[in-house]
This record gives C-alpha cells, structure tokens and sequence, in this order.
C-alpha cells in the first residue's frame, strides 16, 4: 500500500498514513459532536496484511512550579486493519468520539488526485504572485532619491514577441492610479531559468533589473538592480514588500 491520505464515507474524517517496510504509522483526523478535532496517532507492526495499533492524543500541559514537556500522550481507543493495496478496511475500539458516529468500521480507499480534464494544461512555468498591494521601487543612489511608493500590482496575461510568449503585470501608483511600469516574466527560453524584468524610465536616467522566478517570496522581493543615466551606471536594488497579506 502507498503512503499517502486515505479517506472513507464518514464525514469530517481522514487518515494519513506512512508505511516503511513492515512498519505503519497512521494519523486519524476526527471531529467530535461539537466539532472539536480529535486527532490521533498510532504505529504498528504489519503481519501478513493485518496491523493493529494503540491510538493516542497529545495535549499541551502546562506546569506552574517547575518546567515539564509540552505535551502528554493520552490513550484514545485502538484501531485493527485489514490492509489491501489499494482499500483497507479500520475497526475502531473508543476511538471515534462523536456519538453520530454509529459504526465501528469503515472501508478506505486512497486519496487519488488528478488535474481534471476540462483544466488547461499550462505551458509554462506557475507565475510568481505579484497580484495585490505593494511598497515597492528601486533605490536611489548620490545622484537620484529611493522611488519606494504604495503600488496596485495587476495580472495582464500574455503577449507574443517572436517565438517566445511573456506574461506580465502591470504597476500603478495606489493613491493616483497612475501607470508606472510593467514587470514581464518569461520561461521559454531553454537557455535560461525561468526569469522576470522590469524597467523603469526616470526624466534622466533609467532603472532596470532581471530576476529568477524563485527570487520572488510570499511577501517580499529583493534584488540587485541598475540605474544609468547622465553620470554614467550606479548599482540599485528593486525592492517590493506585499501590504495585504
């Protein structure tokens, strides 16, 4: 059998399960009547195709005169399976609290997930997020202040250019609504990791920089940039930092 999540016909239930060699570990996610989570954990040693375990529960305790561990294992009932490549069937002793629960034992068969059908398969690599609010900008140097301002980030989609397609997001100023630049990714290009640019044109000078996908974080995006202009090239960095995580 595969490790992997196993599920059955009962509601707000689940198992996880791990098995390495003749060794089973198995977690079981369980509600009660008010919908607590009852969670428990259990190993066993598998015999021919039948293994049984103890189940236990671990809460955090808290000890006042003296340090202690965080946690204590409470004893939740035993489950005994009989385990098939692809189903098992779990009777439980104590073990499933709620008391809608009118049956001790429950057919699983293994979570099988597949990209349904009527899903495009995509042609590209997934996207960095960059949809949402920002502070962002590059940074100034002796011959030009930081530009860091509040940014509305959107998703374009696509446009060709040649042979390789580039998807982009467009940035506007959040208190004005003015458009300020675009940042355009890129991985069709086999030569190269899967990347992004963004150039910004100032009244004197330009800033540019070019970027992994894999450079990009949940909230925040930092990387060395360049900025040219009358005086000649000075080092800068684009910074972005997400504002409505």
């Amino acid at each position: 059998m595969q490790t992997g999540s196993w599920v059955t016909t009962l509601q707000n239930h689940g198992m996880f399960i791990d098995r390495q060699n003749d060794v089973m570990t198995m977690a079981i996610f369980d509600y009660d009547s008010e919908g607590r989570a009852t969670w428990s954990y259990g190993v066993g040693t598998i015999d021919g195709n039948v293994v049984s375990a103890e189940l236990y529960s671990y809460d955090e305790i808290v000890c006042i005169s003296e340090p202690c561990d965080r946690t204590a294992a409470t004893r939740r009932g035993s489950v005994t399976m009989l385990v098939f490549p692809n189903e098992l069937l779990a009777t439980y002793v104590d073990a499933l609290p709620s008391p809608s629960v009118r049956a001790d034992t429950f057919r699983y068969n293994r979570l099988d997930f597949q990209r349904p059908a009527e899903l495009d398969v995509p042609d590209h690599a997934p996207l960095p997020d960059f949809a949402g609010n920002w502070l962002g900008g590059f940074t100034g140097d002796a011959t030009r202040p930081d530009d860091l301002r509040s940014v509305t980030i959107t998703y374009e989609g696509g446009t060709g250019i040649g042979a390789i397609t580039e998807w982009y997001f467009d940035v506007f100023a959040t208190a004005s609504g003015d458009y300020l630049y675009t940042i355009f990714c890129s991985d069709l290009d086999p030569t190269r990791a899967p990347r992004c640019r963004v150039s910004m044109f100032y009244d004197d000078s330009t800033c540019s920089t070019d970027f992994t996908y894999r450079s990009v974080g949940v909230d925040r995006l930092q990387v060395p940039a360049t900025c040219s202009g009358p005086a000649g090239s000075a080092e800068s960095s684009f910074h972005l930092y997400r504002t409505d995580s």
